[in-house]
Order: C-alpha cells, then sequence, then structure tokens
C-alpha cells in the first residue's frame, strides 16, 4: 500500500494485466450511500477488498460504528462485519426496483 496523504494506493497484477488502484480514504459518496442504505432498508452494491481479495457483492446496512459496519450479505446469504475504509465503491443494486 502507497500512501499518498488522503489518498492510499495499490497494484493488483492478474495473468493478463496490472490494475492501479487509488482510494480516497475519505469517500464522502461511499458513507452517505451506506447511511441511506441504513436509514431505508436499500440494497447497495459494493467492491470490497479484504486479505482474501476484492469481491463485488449486494448489502443491506444494518448497523454503522465508526469504520465497522454490519450487513446483511447477499452473495454469503448471511449478517457479515465490513470494514467501511475497505469499500473500494458503493452504489445503488439493482435489486430495488420494483418489478410492475
Amino acid at each position: 500500500m502507497v500512501d499518498y496523504g488522503n489518498i492510499c494506493g495499490f497494484t493488483i497484477s492478474l495473468e493478463f494485466c496490472t490494475i492501479k488502484i487509488l482510494i480516497n480514504e475519505g469517500d464522502i459518496m461511499v458513507e452517505h450511500i451506506l447511511k441511506v442504505s441504513k436509514e431505508r432498508s436499500w440494497i447497495v452494491s459494493i467492491i470490497y477488498i479484504s486479505d482474501k481479495g476484492i469481491s463485488e457483492r449486494d448489502i443491506k446496512v444494518l448497523n454503522i460504528e465508526g469504520d465497522n459496519m454490519t450487513a446483511y450479505c447477499y452473495l454469503r446469504n448471511e449478517i457479515r462485519s465490513f470494514k467501511i475504509s475497505n469499500i473500494l465503491s458503493a452504489m445503488w443494486s439493482n435489486r430495488n426496483k420494483k418489478v410492475s
């Protein structure tokens, strides 16, 4: 991990390419989306990095305490804990759309 002040960067090497990722640690939009998910019980799609790698998953936020979050994870079908600073991106899930 390389520290550039408020921005951290790292490199992921795959067989066919190398990806450089820069993360803005003070990402207000991600925090806003997570808070709204909790308040309105909306599902959010996140890209999350852990010591096991990068994953994409849909979650419904249940609780937020500082940098820690508890959410129902639709990938694992169970309640999981997440570190908010490990969320690379967050956006509203298509699961929120009502079918008429």
